[in-house]
């Protein structure tokens, strides 16, 4: 008798813990921005940005970037580079992206586009840069998967 009410107890437990602490909403997407130019070397060119979330949630979970392109003025350069990241609980937070490609390289492979735009990036010393892809999140068995479409005008 004592060993079926500690079961009952434990079950009652956890079931309303289950109930209290599951996932209300999915994170919020803020914003992507803070998209410049982190270095130009030798040829290749880093790039960054911050996309922001808000997770109203008891509980964390993680966030993943995959196939996130860059676009130079509407061409694609490149992919996002980032690891998964840990989403906290109750909180406003940033992940950062960054994204290395070959300028010279991507001039070459796509003169025909780019070729009329390389002098007026070279006398406006700006472009329009665009992250275009998912990020996905997940807990457990909830999942979301957030569209990225963001174009921001970068100085460099």
């Amino acid at each position: 008798m004592v060993f079926m009410f500690q079961k009952l107890v434990t079950l009652l437990a956890i079931a309303i813990l289950c109930i209290q602490c599951k996932y209300k909403e999915k994170p919020e997407f803020i914003k992507a921005e803070k998209i410049k130019v982190e270095n130009y070397k030798s040829g290749d060119v880093t790039i960054s940005a911050d996309v922001y979330f808000k997770n109203r949630n008891d509980f964390g979970g993680k966030l993943v970037t995959e196939n996130i392109d860059v676009y130079l003025n509407d061409v694609k350069i490149g992919k996002v580079n980032t690891k998964e990241f840990i989403v906290p609980a109750k909180d406003t937070f940033a992940i950062p992206l960054t994204a290395t490609f070959d300028l010279m390289k991507q001039i070459k492979n796509n003169s025909k586009v780019l070729g009329g735009n390389i002098l007026n990036l070279l006398l406006k010393k700006e472009f329009q840069l665009t992250l275009k892809g998912d990020i996905k999140f997940s807990k457990g068995p909830f999942n979301y998967t957030y569209n990225l479409d963001q174009t921001n005008t970068v100085s460099f």
